[in-house]
């Protein structure tokens, strides 16, 4: 598992190579503050 942080307000957007895979799943979290407000999952595929 790997933590990525956006420390700027508004927007922010991130890249993920998933070149070498058929399926990924990504689950990520929204935190604000520490406090985890929302869990999602991302389905990526080709």
């Amino acid at each position: 598992m790997r933590t990525i942080s956006l420390n700027q307000k508004g927007a922010g957007q991130i890249i993920i190579n998933a070149l070498n895979y058929q399926q990924v799943i990504i689950p990520y979290s929204l935190s604000i503050d520490g406090k985890i407000i929302d869990s999602k999952q991302m389905v990526l595929t080709r």
